[in-house]
């Protein structure tokens, strides 16, 4: 009996063992179940973003170069010997800024003295025109025909320097269109890298000389037209006066001695006039027009300073450009007028801004790392350059294509694509919802939403795979 009882209470513990097993697995079933389907705080497993009120832009980035594009040439109309130069190329100068000193002392001198024997020939022809002519209309007399010599004879050499200044201008003329052809081979030699920037802007200075040239004969011409025009004028009003005068000297030798004074009282007048001109051409001082820097000096000190070329050239920083390339896929969405932000990495917490105000017709071939790109030189003006920013600085660009301001905005890693739709995950009282969004404008990292959110709803950025299998 005790045998059997011993058995049978053996038993039952097994079973009791194995049905607390059953129980225990049973419960980690459905505790692993549970755990399994319920969602969990998506704010403490999930990276997240908001909705936001702000910009969206579609930008392109790269390095450029500071340069400038405001240059001024200094020149002097006459010959001078060179006294003192005070600058040398580099140096920053102010406006007003004396740059170059000349010795014209002698010249001076010299062209005083024949002014003033001109002035007493002048004055002794009138004395004897007087003497002349002692009738009581003598003086009204000399003005009138002193004013028909002077205007003819005026109108005589204007006319010659009309024709002067037409011979003059056809033949720089043809300089000129030398110096563009020869200034374009440059640019496109410039361009592909045969030649410097020194070459380059030798050529194009060239250029600018004899255009500047050209011009100021322009000016001269019209300037003289102008006199003929008015010494015209002036010469048939003191004819109509002397028609209407009474001629006191009939008599043929006193008319011709009278003449002879008046002639000569005309030549000394206009004798006087030139030297007066060469007079104002001379120039003690080149002094500075303009804040800048000095890129040229073409004079030394002892040396002679010709009227032909410029004798300094000055560099306006306030000019400054930087010339950015744009690939040939982003080019055609380059417009002008288009804002860029400026940086430059040896200069902290400073942003420049400028504006697209070039953009190059020709598309050049760029050599890279990798393989040659197709790009389009764009030149971008600065707006808020100062003395840290320096020419030749390399800086970094980030020139703004398109933009959408003050609009609802998300990253772009928080929209997802589905057959063509757009949607999102949005957390909604602890709830992941997967939500169809419209979109409008997307930028480099940001895109417009136009309908299906609202600011400052909270996104769940790149789910997880039980996220997406979940919705």
């Amino acid at each position: 009996m005790a045998a059997g009882k011993t058995k049978k209470g053996k038993k039952r513990r097994i079973i009791l063992f194995f049905s607390i097993l059953l129980v225990l697995a049973l419960a980690a079933g459905g505790y692993l179940y549970y755990d399994s389907t319920r969602v969990q705080d998506p704010m403490l497993l999930y990276q997240t973003t908001s909705v936001t009120r702000g910009d969206v832009s579609r930008t392109v980035t790269g390095e450029a170069n500071v340069r400038t594009t405001g240059t001024t040439s200094l020149f002097i109309e006459t010959s001078q010997k060179v006294s003192a130069v005070h600058v040398e190329v580099g140096d920053r100068v102010a406006q007003g800024q004396v740059l170059i000193e000349y010795d014209i002392g002698d010249e001076v001198a010299e062209l005083n003295r024949r002014l003033s024997e001109a002035n007493l020939y002048l004055q002794n022809a009138s004395l004897n025109m007087q003497n002349i002519a002692r009738a009581p209309s003598t003086n009204e007399l000399l003005q009138y025909e002193t004013a028909i010599l002077n205007a003819e004879q005026t109108i005589a050499n204007t006319k010659y320097d009309i024709e002067s200044l037409k011979s003059k201008m056809a033949a720089q003329r043809h300089r000129v269109n030398s110096a563009r052809k020869i200034a374009g081979i440059y640019r496109d030699d410039y361009d592909d890298d045969l030649i410097d920037e020194e070459d380059y802007d030798l050529a194009r200075t060239d250029y600018r000389v004899a255009q500047a040239e050209l011009d100021d004969l322009a000016v001269q011409l019209e300037a003289k037209i102008t006199s003929l025009e008015t010494c015209e004028q002036l010469l048939e009003t003191a004819k109509e006066r002397l028609e209407n005068a009474q001629n006191p000297m009939e008599d043929a030798s006193t008319a011709s001695r009278y003449a002879i004074q008046q002639n000569l009282a005309g030549i000394q007048s206009l004798a006087a006039a030139d030297i007066q001109a060469d007079l104002n051409r001379l120039a003690a001082e080149t002094v500075s027009p303009i804040s800048g820097s000095v890129a040229a000096v073409n004079v030394a000190e002892g040396g002679t300073a010709g009227s032909l070329g410029a004798v300094i050239v000055l560099s306006d920083k306030g000019k400054a450009v930087v010339r950015f390339e744009v690939s040939e896929f982003d080019a055609p969405q380059v417009r002008p007028g288009q804002k860029a932000n400026v940086t430059a990495g040896g200069i902290e917490g400073k942003l420049y801004t400028g504006a697209v105000t070039k953009i190059y017709e020709d598309a050049i071939e760029k050599e890279t790392s990798d393989d040659n790109e197709i790009v389009v030189p764009v030149e971008i003006t600065l707006e808020n350059i100062d003395d840290d920013l320096k020419v030749g600085y390399t800086v970094n660009v980030e020139l703004t294509l398109e933009e959408r301001r003050d609009v609802i905005w998300i990253p772009l890693g928080a929209m997802f694509m589905e057959d063509e739709n757009r949607f999102v995950y949005i957390i909604e009282n602890g709830e992941i919802i997967k939500r169809q969004i419209v979109t409008g404008f997307s930028g480099d990292r940001s895109t417009e939403i136009l309908e299906g959110l609202s600011e400052n709803d909270i996104l769940i950025v790149s789910p997880t795979d039980i996220i997406v299998n979940q919705l």
